[in-house]
């Protein structure tokens, strides 16, 4: 039962997350409110199959007049709601895949980033975090908050006033409306391990994905 109720929320929980990050005007989903939306999923489902069992007895073995026509309904009232979800969670997938591809186009794209919180310095909001690497913003480019592209800058462990070089991965947050850029000079060799590390000091509040 346990494994069946990870399974849920793994499989329909996210669904319900990335539905109530289309409709809340939000920056950022708390983690609260992602396990509430998890439960209720699970809560849902588990309600579902009961349904749908009780209609089944009530059909099988029908006790008086009528049993068997309430549990058809019951029975079709489960079935749709199980399908329902289903349906959902497949769109859910082709959209993420459509966004994911999407992403993917960005990389390897030369942009100008223009340094604003150079490496070892404190963040404006948040004193006690440090900027363990360069980070600025791109001109132009929207960046889903309604200000220019934000990007963290690798390759370079000195602090730097702009740079020239190559979009090498997006970090896309799962519960947050804007992502990350992350550019480094031309012909740097970074991988997936290195990006996760260096971001991790703002991106381990964030829910993310890193697509390159």
């Amino acid at each position: 039962m346990d494994i069946l109720f990870e399974m849920l929320g793994g499989l329909f929980g996210e669904l319900y997350i990335d539905m109530v990050m289309s409709l809340i005007p939000s920056k950022k989903l708390k983690k609260s409110v992602q396990v509430f939306l998890e439960i209720l999923c699970i809560v849902v489902f588990v309600c579902t199959f009961f349904v749908i069992l009780v209609g089944a007895s009530m059909v099988i073995e029908p006790e008086r007049d009528g049993d068997v026509r309430n549990g058809s309904v019951m029975i079709a009232v489960g079935v749709s709601v199980v399908v329902l979800h289903i349906a959902m969670y497949v769109v859910n997938i082709c959209v993420k895949r459509r966004r994911t591809k999407k992403l993917k186009s960005i990389i390897g794209t030369k942009v100008h980033v223009t340094i604003d919180r150079k490496i070892g310095t404190a963040h404006p909001k948040y004193p006690d975090k440090v900027y363990e690497v360069n980070y600025g913003y791109i001109a132009g480019i929207d960046g889903g908050d309604g200000e220019d592209q934000d990007a963290y800058v690798l390759g370079i462990d000195e602090p730097v006033d702009e740079l020239d070089g190559v979009v090498i991965a997006v970090i896309h947050r799962l519960n947050d409306n804007e992502n990350k850029w992350v550019v480094a000079p031309h012909k740097a060799k970074i991988g997936i391990r290195e990006i996760r590390k260096k971001t991790y000091f703002i991106e381990r509040y964030f829910n993310v994905e890193i697509i390159r």
